[in-house]
């Protein structure tokens, strides 16, 4: 005896295996979560070179136009499995500032240094500018 699928049957056919498809990628979208950290920064452009050394952000201090300073964070990774770190910046100071690397793979048990330099353009005008570090830490 043959069987024929009808359109109908074809079409939810073709819906369940989308339907099992997606929740598929659902789960493993949710059993890989992304871990998002957000660190502030801050620096203050004006005549003269001044330090910030509080720790609820990233303070480069004061500095000249023309002038240039460094910060470090530290990433750390307390899993066994290593992680994939992704540098995203944003506000008036992100397109002054530069990490020393991005798309990072932090191995497990395991944390590391890096690196964000400010540069202050020429054209600068004094005052204080702002900006935010996002961290995306992913499976890597």
């Amino acid at each position: 005896m043959k069987y024929h699928i009808g359109t109908r049957e074809a079409a939810a056919m073709a819906a369940l295996v989308l339907v099992a498809a997606f929740g598929t990628s659902v789960i493993f979208a949710l059993s890989n979560p992304a871990e998002v950290r957000e660190v502030r920064m801050h620096v203050k452009v004006a005549n003269y070179t001044g330090f910030n050394l509080d720790t609820d952000a990233l303070y480069f201090g004061a500095i000249a136009p023309t002038g240039s300073g460094s910060r470090d964070i530290v990433l750390v990774n307390e899993e066994p499995r290593d992680k994939l770190v992704r540098v995203v910046m944003y506000g008036s100071l992100a397109p002054w500032v530069q990490p020393a690397d991005n798309n990072i793979i932090l191995p497990g048990n395991s944390n590391m240094s890096l690196n964000f330099a400010v540069h202050i353009p020429q054209d600068a005008e004094p005052g204080e500018y702002e900006g935010t570090i996002r961290l995306v830490f992913t499976p890597a």
